[in-house]
């Protein structure tokens, strides 16, 4: 039996029919900041909401911060070399949103820290969007 076809603990991988997201770090070395971080926006909606989103964030700090601090010549040694055809199949293989899908082009093919800075940008907005939408802490359901 293959491991892509057994899931330990949840559900949020089995609407998954292509490309899983360990596959695709895997067969393309993408980084452990940036797998990080895309594993988080991949299935924030599906598991757990803002937590998975701030985890994406986090990672991307991180990233960003780590980035910062080399040279442009080692800062290329270690950008991600994913193809963005193979990007594209696995967005819609994992139902992701277009919010979601452009921040994960973004990680996966990022050449400066401006464009890591960008993807932080957005989640952050995803995180406002989804911090409005939720019932605040006085909010007391009636129905």
């Amino acid at each position: 039996m293959s491991a892509n076809s057994i899931q330990v603990g949840g559900s949020h991988y089995q609407v998954v029919t292509g490309r899983q997201h360990w596959d695709l770090v895997d067969d393309f070395n993408v980084g452990y900041l940036e797998a990080g971080a895309t594993k988080y926006i991949t299935r924030w909606r599906g598991k757990d909401g803002l937590k998975d989103l701030r985890k994406a964030g986090h990672f991307l700090q991180k990233l960003y911060e780590k980035r910062a601090l080399m040279d442009f010549q080692r800062q290329a040694l270690r950008m991600p070399q994913v193809p963005k055809m193979a990007i594209q199949q696995y967005v819609d293989d994992n139902h992701c949103g277009i919010e979601e899908a452009h921040i994960i082009f973004l990680i996966l093919t990022w050449q400066s820290t401006g464009t890591i800075d960008l993807a932080r940008k957005y989640i952050n907005e995803l995180i406002a969007a989804e911090e409005g939408s939720e019932p605040s802490s006085s909010y007391v359901n009636q129905g």
